[in-house]
């Protein structure tokens, strides 16, 4: 199906003086989610509280790897996302489209593994940048009607309080 034939799953229809459905996020997409913030929390308060202790030393490490992770696997979902809605392409523009939101998802891996090299303040920073990014493309994906409307409910705490973790730990290399 090209992208002209998609659209956007619509809302059910609202009738006067009725309230609008309530979109809910599914229990356990809402449990991972959150606990996957966990060793964002737990590493960035470390980083704050201990700097400049081999502890805290530790702790950012894992925080830039464990971002880096992440990352990669918003990717993942990303190209997860891309073939379900593309399928087996068969027309050219289906196989541009599938094409494009491949090579879309591979992009995070890639860059996660380049934060991986980088010193600390820089990876930081760009993982930062990149879950912004991250989050504004996945955003266009549930406007489309390429991932389910939950997702949007999802991602924005989640993405905020990991970029919110990394840049404590950020702003706490800053100063010092």
């Amino acid at each position: 199906m090209s992208s002209s034939e998609k659209t956007a799953p619509s809302a059910p229809a609202v009738q006067p003086g009725k309230k609008k459905p309530r979109i809910k996020v599914p229990g356990s997409a809402t449990l991972l989610g959150y606990a996957g913030l966990i060793p964002f929390a737990g590493t960035a308060l470390i980083v704050w509280l201990a700097w400049p202790s081999p502890a805290a030393r530790d702790a950012l490490f894992a925080l830039q790897a464990y971002g880096a992770v992440i990352l990669s696997f918003l990717g993942g979902a990303r190209w997860g996302l891309a073939m379900a809605g593309h399928g087996y392409a068969s027309d050219t523009e289906t196989r541009r489209e599938l094409r494009m939101g491949l090579t879309a998802a591979v992009l995070p891996s890639v860059i996660a593994w380049l934060a991986l090299l980088m010193p600390p303040l820089q990876a930081l920073s760009v993982l930062i940048i990149c879950y912004g990014g991250q989050y504004l493309a996945d955003i266009q994906t549930v406007k489309a009607g390429d991932a389910p409307t939950w997702y949007r409910l999802l991602r924005t705490p989640l993405t905020l309080l990991a970029m919110a973790a990394m840049l404590a730990a950020l702003a706490r290399l800053v100063i010092g």
